[in-house]
């Protein structure tokens, strides 16, 4: 099994998908860091997160090629002829997706952290409050890897796959991202306050009632919500906190997020397995 899950992660981190992704995301981040102007003090957090969608796209990707190649190809036998079963293959390929991506979360966060420290930006966050939240992206970017598998095991045509596992991706993505810009509204601004004091006043984009519960329950359900809610999770305040919980209002991080996610996690597991196993591979 071991040997099996080196041999599937080398044949994606030595593939040129992967070193394209690792070049588009450094150069992202010079031309954000390095080649950038800001007229304002800048922090790491400024920085951190922010591709994680980008990132979990390219493993969504890459995941569909890989495994369809195997499938279409019927690569998979020479494996089962060599004595995996379908479950070790299966699983074989869920961590390695996970892996591929927390790969380049890792690279990504590196590559940042360097050119920070290059440009002497601040760490304006606690190490501590930095690994925690860095603890919550690696379940966010489970969850997704593991639909992304599975999607690619139960759909036998390979342009089929590609083109579902990209849209859905997407149509996900931009979903998150329209509730995580409703979510982390103020419920008080001075950007619709047209008098010379610049008194905080009731902002009129901010959400509540029903309208607010829908969306922390989406943002709570939803890895894609999560992600892009991501590169905002170093700037909450406490009460912005507690407001986009779903539950867990109390507590420090979004353990809330931790927990659906594991059992995401399990309940595809076991859905998409039972579906692969009933396949005909030959």
């Amino acid at each position: 099994m071991i040997k099996l899950i080196r041999a599937e992660y080398k044949k994606r981190i030595y593939s040129l998908f992967f070193f394209l992704a690792f070049a588009i995301l450094l150069f992202y981040n010079i031309w954000d860091i390095s080649l950038s102007y800001f007229d304002f003090d800048i922090g790491w957090t400024y920085f951190l997160f922010q591709k994680l969608p980008h990132i979990m796209l390219f493993v969504c990707i890459d995941t569909s090629l890989k495994i369809s190649q195997d499938l279409c190809g019927k690569t998979i036998n020479n494996k089962l002829y060599m004595g995996y079963k379908k479950t070790e293959y299966y699983l074989s390929q869920i961590i390695t997706g996970i892996i591929e991506g927390l790969a380049l979360f890792f690279i990504d966060t590196i590559v940042i952290i360097l050119l920070c420290i290059g440009n002497n930006y601040t760490l304006d966050v606690r190490i501590s409050t930095l690994l925690i939240n860095t603890l919550i992206i690696m379940f966010m970017l489970s969850v997704i890897s593991i639909i992304a598998t599975v999607c690619a095991f139960n759909i036998p045509n390979r342009i089929i796959n590609l083109v579902v596992i990209v849209a859905l991706s997407l149509i996900l993505f931009q979903k998150g991202d329209d509730a995580t810009l409703a979510l982390i509204q103020p419920k008080e601004t001075i950007y619709f306050n047209d008098s010379v004091d610049e008194v905080p006043i009731e902002n009129p984009l901010y959400i509540s009632g029903n309208k607010r519960l829908l969306y922390n329950l989406e943002l709570a359900v939803s890895p894609y919500a999560q992600t892009q809610y991501a590169k905002y999770i170093l700037f909450e305040y406490e009460e912005q906190k507690n407001d986009c919980s779903l539950f867990a209002k109390n507590y420090h991080y979004h353990i809330d997020f931790i927990i659906i996610d594991i059992i995401t996690v399990i309940c595809l597991y076991w859905i998409g397995f039972g579906v692969f196993k009933r396949r005909d591979l030959v």
